[in-house]
């Protein structure tokens, strides 16, 4: 449980693809909860001061997968990493 009560158990990005990993555990400290996991697209901005910063969609996330099972996130994370797709913006 002690791993539960973080609002982020994972986030990784890759700033090569412009996308994001984020893995939740939902509702925090609840063992009946359920993990959920999210590809964020990522959008390039510059501050003021010219500093670049990676802001992630999360009104509109690329996928979602909600589970209790820690095996398919394990797959699923496994399988995005090697696979996902870089994203396209097109604005």
């Amino acid at each position: 449980m002690q791993y539960l009560d973080a609002s982020s158990l994972l986030h990784i990005e890759n700033h090569q693809l412009m996308r994001a990993i984020n893995l939740d555990f939902k509702p925090e400290n609840d063992a009946n909860g359920f993990f959920y996991l999210r590809v964020l697209n990522l959008i390039k901005t510059t501050n003021k001061k010219g500093n670049i910063n990676y802001e992630g969609d999360w009104e509109e996330p690329y996928f979602e997968l909600k589970t209790k099972n820690r095996l398919e996130i394990v797959k699923k994370i496994e399988q995005l990493v090697l696979q996902l797709p870089p994203y396209k913006n097109n604005n």
